[in-house]
Parts: C-alpha cells; structure tokens; sequence
C-alpha cells in the first residue's frame, strides 16, 4: 500500500469508526428506554443483555453501515479540502480516480460485509432476539414446530409433520405422507413414527402403508415395515426449515428454492416475494453507492462550498430511502418488474455518482 493509500484510509476510517459507534450507541440507549425497566424488574443478567444488543445490532447494521460511510466521507474530504490537502494532491498529478481509490475500497468491503452479514448471523439474530424479547429473565430456548404441511405440487406429495425442531429438520416426528395423482385423487398414503435425512435420502422408521384405488377408495389391508429406504422423496430437510420461518428471514438461496418449489403462488404473491429476493441482493450495495456520491459532492476546494456539498449529499441520501421506498410500492404493485423496484435507488444514485465523479474529475 502507498503512503498515499495508508494516509487516506487514516484519515477516512477514524471518523468512519467514530460516526459507527456513536450510530450504535443511538440505537442502544433509544432501545434502552423501552426496555430498560424490564431487565432491572426480572433481574436479567448483564451478560444476556449485552448479547441481546449485540444481536440487535446485527440486521440494522444494513442502515447503519450507509449512514456511517455518507458522512465519514463528507467529513474526510471537506477537511482534507479545507487544508488545502485534496488541492496539493491534485497539482501534484495524483488523478481525482486515485484519491477516490481507497474510499471506494472500503465502501466496496462494507458492501460484502454487510451482505454475508445479512446471509449468515442476520437471520438467527432477529430470531433469537425476538424471542429474548418476550422473556426477558432467560435465554430463549429451541422451540418445536407442530402440525406442520408441505405441499409438494410439483410432484404431488403432501407432508405433515406432528413435530421437528427447525434448527435440526433432518429429523422429524410423525410423518404422514400423502401421494396423489395427477387428477388430485389420493394413490398412497405412507404413515412413519419418524423421518431421517441420511445419506442425502430420507430413511422412514416404523412405517405403515395404505394405497387407494382409482375412485379414491382404501384398497383393504396395509403393509407395515420396520423401515422404509424413501429414495424417490425429492424434498429436503431445508424445504421444511423454510416452512417453519418468516420469509424474510430466509437466505438468498432459500428463497429462491422456495419460489421454484411453490409454482402455484398468485402472481400478486409472487412479485411480492420476488422484490423481497432482489431487494435482499441490492441493500447491501448502497454502502458503495453512497460512498460514491459522497466523494465528488465532499470533494470541495473552498470552505464556503463545503456546507453546500454537504448539504446535497445528506439530501441525496435521503431522497436514496425515500426513492428505494418508492420501488418497493411500485415493485409490489407490479407497476414495473420487481427487480427494477428493488434495484432502481441503486441505480439511479450510482449513475448520479458517477456523473459528480466525471465533473469533478
């Protein structure tokens, strides 16, 4: 890394970390009104607590995270503008592309952050967190899902599970599986005490089977066995994890799994679910899509321009939520496509970057 380098992500990132941790304490002490007097009445312990922020912190970290770069950025080059220090390097003939370099880096770095974030610990957090949130004396504990179905339309199954524990569904508690044919009238039935995913098949223990004729009829008697080697089952143990969750709490991948297993959703539902999915791929870039913008507005050779710039940009970032607002009605509505809905305040501030970034240059 060049001197250059080093001495603009000092100067970038010590007020980048100021600007994180005051958003954070915000957040915190704002929380803090609210639930302060429920940890001091049933005496929760601080080390509970302490984890409870943390978590809490975890999924608006997505909102955080721009708030934070928009005015470190601002910051760093109006007071590298006041020094006259952006002005030195310029005439020195460092291009405006090579100062804009490391900021752009780190915009790009909090961007992945925040997406594998949003894709791994995110969704356990909000779990997790809502569930102290109701007890707040005790760490919450596994909760297991009951009477739960799968429709499986593709290749005509349906599932009920009595009982399975979402975090661990490669093991479920009465099973009862129901073939049907292509008219909807019942072919077999399959009743299990309980269902393992082993070997990537499901294996089916203590199961008793009851076939049915063309009229819908139970053709008499049942087979028994002890167990059962169900490798034409095309389910997962994930599709019954995503049963079990909000769907907003699903990864990337799981909604999407989600979709091509579920072809019998309304359109309106559809697109609904489809903005959320894109929408999921595109918050996570509005770090590197502020943080572009930022630069050329902040990037002021005179004081008295410097209140002007930044006075842009904060409206810009404004108009960034106010406009992503925007495409989540119109994406929902399906007034246009749902990717255009979730992606256009990305596009339409990174074109308005990059053209701030031309003329400055």
């Amino acid at each position: 890394m060049r001197l250059l380098d080093r001495y603009l992500c000092r100067s970038f990132l010590v007020p980048l970390a100021y600007c994180l941790a005051g958003f954070c304490l915000i957040f915190v002490v704002y929380d803090l009104f609210d639930h302060l007097p429920r940890f001091v009445e049933a005496r929760t312990p601080l080390a509970l607590v302490a984890r409870y922020y943390l978590l809490l912190l975890v999924p608006t970290f997505e909102y955080i995270a721009p708030a934070s770069l928009l005015l470190a950025t601002l910051y760093t080059l109006w007071h590298l503008g006041r020094n006259n220090e952006l002005t030195a390097m310029l005439a020195s003939g460092v291009s405006f592309y090579r100062v804009l370099a490391p900021f752009a880096a780190v915009g790009f770095g909090f961007s992945l952050f925040n997406g594998a974030l949003k894709e791994t610990v995110a969704s356990g957090a909000i779990e997790w967190t809502r569930a102290f949130a109701r007890d707040v004396s005790r760490a919450p504990r596994a909760t297991l899902k009951t009477n739960t179905f799968y429709y499986n339309v593709r290749d005509c199954r349906v599932w009920h599970i009595a009982s399975f524990d979402p975090t661990q569904p490669a093991r479920l508690k009465g099973v009862t599986i129901s073939l049907e044919r292509a008219d909807g009238t019942p072919a077999k039935e399959i009743h299990a005490a309980t269902a393992q995913w082993l070997d990537r098949r499901w294996w089916l223990a203590d199961t008793k089977e009851q076939l049915f004729g063309a009229n819908g009829q139970p053709v008499t008697g049942g087979l028994a066995r002890a167990a059962v080697d169900a490798d034409f089952l095309t389910e997962k143990p994930q599709d019954f994890a995503m049963e079990a969750r909000s769907w907003e709490l699903l990864s990337v991948r799981q909604m999407r799994r989600y979709l091509r297993k579920h072809p019998e959703m309304s359109p309106d539902t559809r697109a609904w679910m489809r903005y959320d999915l894109h929408n999921r791929l595109a918050m996570p870039w509005a770090c590197l899509v502020v943080t572009l913008f930022a630069v050329p507005a902040g990037a002021v050779g005179r004081r008295q321009n410097a209140l002007t710039g930044v006075l842009i940009a904060v409206a810009l970032f404004f108009a960034f939520y106010a406009l992503h607002q925007g495409g989540l009605l119109l994406g929902r509505r399906q007034v246009f496509s749902s990717w255009i809905g979730a992606w256009l305040s990305n596009i339409v501030f990174l074109a308005a970057g990059l053209i701030m970034i031309v003329k400055r240059r």
